[in-house]
Formats: structure tokens, sequence, C-alpha cells
């Protein structure tokens, strides 16, 4: 949580912030509950990212709620990787 932007900072740093821990611990721990309260955090925040976590959820398990998050976010993979470059 120390590299977590300010609770000041804009909403996009801080939603993009809770995207890239999701990756993180999808990645590292596989713990699909951490990832959805990651999830959460981005809805609450209003970030575009969220069809992008779907690839998380589904690595981490939950295949379910990955079907679930793409259908109701449908952005494709393309975008999910364009989104990753800009950062």
């Amino acid at each position: 949580d120390e590299m977590a932007p300010a609770v000041t900072a804009p909403a996009k740093a801080r939603g993009r912030f809770h995207a890239r821990r999701g990756s993180f611990i999808a990645l590292h721990s596989g713990d699909a509950a951490a990832v959805w309260r990651e999830l959460e955090a981005q809805v609450r925040l209003g970030f575009g990212g969220l069809a992008c976590s779907a690839m998380w959820l589904a690595l981490a398990g939950d295949l379910d709620g990955a079907g679930r998050l793409a259908t109701t976010f449908p952005a494709g993979a393309a975008g999910c990787v364009r989104a990753a470059r800009r950062g």
C-alpha cells in the first residue's frame, strides 16, 4: 500500500493502481477474493478498465466471475493490450 497514490490523486490514477495490484495478486498469489477486492475499488473510483480485469480473475481461478465481468464490460483483449501500453 505504500506504493498507492495519495487519496487526493485523480481517480484514474488510483483506479489504475488497483488494476495493476489486481494483476499482481492474480499472477503471484492466485487469490481470487483479493482480485475481487481490487475490482470493487475500481468500481468505486469509476475506473474504466474493468473488462481487462476479467483475465486476472480467470487466472486466479474464478472463471464464472471472469465470464460475467467480460460479458458485462466487453472490451476485448486488444483493448486491454492497448490500455496496458498507455499505462
